[in-house]
């Protein structure tokens, strides 16, 4: 630990990353291990970091240090102390708040999505919390798929919705690398299916999907038999996904067309979008089931 690097980054952080004054900052025999390292630069009387990132994740354990009961006494206390921080951040990359709540988290001292659904319910606006969140995300090394699914699918009270649609480009490839998570997310919306959880749910098929396509394409094609719109549709919208470009892919994608022609029980908004994405497809193979799908709508919407 070393708190003499740590005062510099944030002294730094806090004027946009700017060089430190030897001045202003500590002994510099403190700093002799960070700059041996190349982690700090030496120039003309002052002290710089070599690069955004370690100036970044140095800051934030100096926050961490000073302002730990701001984080960890309620989780609306904790989103509130990180949105004052996201708004006094002046670097336009490697986010301080989502730095310091992956640190956070990371180390066990909260549990980022549980504070997450804390703040909401408290007050704190949903855009806020997901803003802080979305930087943080794919710096996460863990996460409870339980906590994840009551922060994006849960009732937070007074008709706080939270709608997680930017955060989702993140979590998917976070959930390619955590499978495990992403295949409980699955089992836990398939159990309690919910309106709020199906984007979620459908993140978590997709991100199975693209783990390994010959065993995560099946579970999304089986999820449109659900007799349950709140299952089955967002399985019919993740085979509307998937590129269909090698040989695999093809291979199933007339099973998909069919899936869009006996799906009635599905909002027709995702069998529109499925059917839609092999409209341009040139492949032969497909064309007795584009017309047999289109058949079948004449008839389903007759």
């Amino acid at each position: 630990m070393n708190t003499a690097l740590y005062a510099i980054a944030w002294k730094s952080w806090t004027e946009g990353g700017k060089a430190v004054l030897a001045e202003h900052a500590p002994d510099r025999t403190q700093l002799e291990p960070a700059l041996r390292a190349g982690v700090l630069i030496e120039e003309a009387g002052s002290f710089r970091f070599a690069d955004t990132a370690a100036l970044v994740k140095a800051a934030a354990e100096f926050v961490i240090q000073n302002e730990s009961a701001s984080f960890t006494n309620s989780g609306e206390a904790c989103f509130g102390r990180l949105h004052a921080l996201w708004i006094q951040d002046k670097l336009d990359e490697h986010s301080l708040p989502g730095q310091v709540l992956a640190a956070l988290h990371n180390g066990h001292q909260i549990d980022a999505y549980v504070s997450a659904s804390q703040a909401v319910r408290a007050g704190v606006r949903p855009y806020d919390v997901l803003q802080t969140l979305e930087e943080a995300v794919s710096l996460f090394n863990h996460a409870e798929a339980a906590s994840i699914v009551q922060f994006f699918g849960g009732d937070h009270g007074n008709n706080r919705n939270v709608f997680g649609g930017p955060i989702y480009p993140k979590l998917e490839p976070w959930l390619v690398r955590h499978p495990t998570v992403a295949r409980e997310i699955k089992s836990l919306h398939e159990e309690h299916p919910t309106d709020k959880g199906g984007a979620l749910y459908g993140c978590a098929l997709q991100a199975l999907i693209n783990v390994d396509f010959a065993t995560g394409w099946p579970l999304a094609l089986s999820a449109t038999s659900s007799t349950n719109p709140l299952i089955a549709g967002p399985g019919l919208h993740v085979l509307g996904l998937v590129e269909y470009a090698d040989a695999a892919e093809m291979e199933v994608a007339s099973d998909a067309i069919g899936v869009c022609g006996y799906a009635g029980h599905i909002a027709w908004a995702f069998i529109a979008h499925t059917y839609a994405r092999f409209i341009p497809s040139n492949s032969r193979a497909l064309e007795p089931k584009r017309w047999s799908f289109g058949q079948d709508l004449v008839h389903l919407k007759s």
